[in-house]
């Protein structure tokens, strides 16, 4: 998440680097950040069992209060 901020956002660091590294180089080490912080990791079945049985009641409450159909999130 910060990374992602850092990147996003302006700051002097970020405007310092600019004038040292050249702009194609910039713009490869930028995406390759991006790709790499947005990459997503599997989720192990038993911990996504355990995730849902705890959150179950919590989800049910909000699909009541919002009115939406959330079954999906307690697949």
């Amino acid at each position: 998440m910060w990374l992602q901020q850092f990147l996003m956002e302006s700051n002097p660091l970020k405007t310092g680097l600019k004038r040292l590294v050249p702009p194609p180089l910039r713009h490869n080490i930028r995406r390759w950040l991006l790709k790499t912080n947005l990459q997503s990791t599997a989720l192990d079945p038993q911990m996504r069992h355990r995730l849902v049985d705890l959150y179950r009641k919590d989800v049910l409450a909000l699909q009541r209060l919002i009115g939406q159909d959330l079954s999906q999130w307690l697949v």
